[in-house]
């Protein structure tokens, strides 16, 4: 194998993982059993790929680098087939049907509903009857916040008080009080306003 070929070998492997990475991982989980195993098994078919075409030339005048060759061929076409039928044989992942409760209430106390806002403002929350933990935290009685705004996630926190900047125009921020695992309580403990900002 030629140092090109080698040096490509760690930029696929990036991508691969990076690729297959969901927002689960951030969260201390996994993307899909599937999509994992398919990520790594296209990663060997490759490596196997890189290989055999190296032995090409070798294996003309030699049995035993023919012999080989071969076998990191099959490898390779077996990696191949095994990660396009993933799907089938993959062990799933399926999420707990038993969610943790709580009697948790959050508002958002500013700002407050069509209110017009500087472009730099304070997201203020209240939380009533929840105990906030560090979002590292992956365990416990009590949880987080996710903050966010127009639909994308800006903050996972334990804090009641966020600084966010804004673009000029009308603007939504949820609030979500979330378990421990950063999924939702059994019952979602959910906070909305619409406002303006400029």
């Amino acid at each position: 194998m030629t140092l090109a070929h080698w040096a490509r070998i760690p930029a696929l492997a990036a991508a691969l993982v990076l690729g297959s990475a969901s927002p689960a991982w951030a969260h201390g989980g996994t993307g899909s059993s599937a999509d994992v195993y398919s990520d790594v098994l296209i990663l060997v078919a490759a490596l196997a790929g890189f290989r055999w075409l190296n032995m090409r030339t070798q294996a003309k005048n030699d049995s035993t680098m023919k012999r080989k060759q071969l076998v990191i061929g099959a490898i390779a076409i077996v990696a191949i087939a095994a990660a396009a039928t993933a799907g089938l044989w993959a062990p799933k992942k399926t999420p707990s049907t038993s969610r943790p409760t709580t009697s948790a209430r959050l508002a958002i106390l500013s700002p407050q509903t069509d209110q017009v806002v500087s472009l730099h403002t304070n997201i203020k929350l209240q939380l009533t009857g929840g105990a906030l933990l560090d979002p590292a935290v992956t365990k416990g009685q009590g949880g987080h916040l996710h903050v966010s705004v127009d639909g994308a996630v800006i903050s996972m926190t334990d804090k009641l008080d966020q600084r966010v900047k804004l673009t000029v125009g009308r603007h939504t921020v949820t609030a979500e009080y979330v378990a421990p695992d950063h999924a939702s309580f059994k019952t979602p403990v959910i906070a909305a306003v619409v406002f303006d900002a400029k």
